[in-house]
């Protein structure tokens, strides 16, 4: 009897430990402290070029271009949406980061809507729109041109060679995209 008692104590021991280990994990890590790390032998671009064909998008300026043009450079895409309340200061922060990497990092965004209708998809005039608006180069805004059902803002850090480093959604100010991209660039260089 004494030897059920004591199995029953130490199992009532480890479930409360167990718990309380489980509640003490962090729920909302920060993206610097706990960044999605892709898969260093995929040279994919995250899916968007496959081996011989790559996903082209029209630019603001007319010009259908693919991620794989940005080889060489570390790429931040930045996709949003004129809608999106966040993804405003998000536009704000990218532009203020462009001449801080000196062409280090090319800053890609891409338009995911052309209204906050879920079926009006954002087209060359959405991604002028954009540019101008918050003096992005014309060249950097593309449009998706498909149906886009993720949340955004979505960031996306690739490397040089197309491996997707860093991956996180909502918005991030310049300081932090700022350490996020220094840090994981300094990571892929070592």
């Amino acid at each position: 009897m004494r030897s059920n008692s004591l199995q029953l104590i130490l199992g009532c021991h480890l479930a409360v430990c167990l718990l309380m280990t489980v509640g003490c994990e962090r729920q909302n890590p920060s993206p610097i402290e706990n960044p999605y790390l892709g898969n260093m032998n995929d040279h994919s671009w995250g899916g968007l070029v496959e081996p011989g064909k790559d996903l082209r998008r029209v630019n603001a300026n007319g010009r259908y271009v693919s991620v794989s043009e940005f080889k060489g450079k570390f790429l931040w895409t930045d996709y949003a949406a004129p809608w999106c309340q966040p993804c405003v200061p998000q536009a704000q922060a990218i532009k203020s980061l462009e001449t801080v990497f000196g062409g280090k990092v090319v800053f890609l965004t891409v338009m995911t809507a052309n209204s906050s209708r879920f079926e009006d998809v954002a087209d060359q005039q959405t991604a002028k729109n954009w540019a101008q608006r918050f003096g992005l180069n014309p060249e950097q805004v593309v449009a998706a041109t498909n149906l886009w059902s993720r949340t955004i803002p979505t960031h996306i850090l690739f490397s040089p060679a197309g491996q997707m480093l860093y991956q996180s959604t909502g918005a991030l100010t310049a300081s932090q995209i700022q350490a996020i991209a220094s840090k994981h660039m300094q990571a892929w260089e070592g």
